[in-house]
């Protein structure tokens, strides 16, 4: 069985998923398999899997932004696609000791996690209001956080946010 260079970068990153609380690298590729392991964790708690994809996008965009604007110090710019050629680009000559902090409480009925940088913080406040055009790049990670967790909390610094997703069951 040939492996592609996915499930490469993938193993490569496997290493850092162990327990509940991960010590993340600033590379913007841990994003996707972290997700994956989050998911993983959901589904293997009970919950379905088809109910939690849009969480695993929602985590997902949380490490990225957590790396890119956090860590890496990159402003909003243009499309996701330029953001992520920005930070692909910076992560090379970032400090290697800047890190992305994860801890996961994951249960049958409860899933919360906290992603914390290493940067000055954002002005979360202003972020999350509804924006009067709400197709902008700039806030989608806000809004899909709160899109698909029933809880959005951000530190007074703006440099953690904790995800609180509760598991509702239809009523017998």
């Amino acid at each position: 069985m040939e492996h592609t260079e996915d499930q490469a970068r993938e193993r490569d990153f496997s290493n850092y998923f162990e327990g509940d609380e991960w010590k993340l690298p600033s590379d913007v590729r841990v994003a996707e398999p972290a997700a994956q392991e989050f998911l993983k964790r959901l589904v293997d708690a009970g919950w379905d899997e088809k109910d939690v994809g849009l969480m695993e996008l929602a985590f997902d965009e949380a490490i990225v932004n957590a790396i890119g604007h956090g860590n890496l110090g990159i402003p909003k710019i243009g499309s996701r696609e330029e953001f992520l050629r920005e930070v692909l680009q910076k992560q090379g000559s970032a400090p290697s000791d800047l890190t992305v902090a994860v801890k996961l409480n994951v249960t049958r009925d409860l899933a919360e996690v906290t992603i914390r940088d290493q940067g000055n913080g954002f002005d979360w406040q202003s972020a999350s209001r509804s924006d009067a055009d709400a197709e902008a790049e700039a806030g989608r990670g806000i809004r899909l956080m709160e899109s698909f967790f029933d809880e959005v909390r951000f530190n007074e610094k703006g440099n953690e946010v904790t995800l609180v997703k509760r598991f509702t069951r239809a009523a017998p």
